[in-house]
């Protein structure tokens, strides 16, 4: 997130549902780092989401299904991000 803003369980979890309504095939998604800690109520709030995928086609069919959700890629990533 190039904004800085912390996003809530309360404001991720709408998010997953909807992209996972755009999943037409079973696909493996490990939710980690901070978003982990907030979907197990250790943490209150991330900065971002950080997802690892074991298949190159389960991250093809998320990053579409993110699409059709409605969401969009960063373009003007900080160097932090890069890293």
């Amino acid at each position: 997130m190039t904004d800085g803003r912390m996003f809530s369980r309360d404001e991720l979890i709408p998010v997953l549902e909807e992209v996972s309504k755009h999943l037409d095939t079973k696909t493996s998604v490990y939710l980690i780092g901070g978003l982990g800690m907030v979907l197990h109520g250790y943490k209150a709030i991330t900065y971002d989401v950080d997802i690892v995928f074991d298949k190159e086609e389960d991250l093809k069919r998320f990053i579409t299904a993110t699409e059709m959700a409605g969401l969009k890629s960063i373009s003007d990533k900080s160097e932090e991000y890069v890293q």
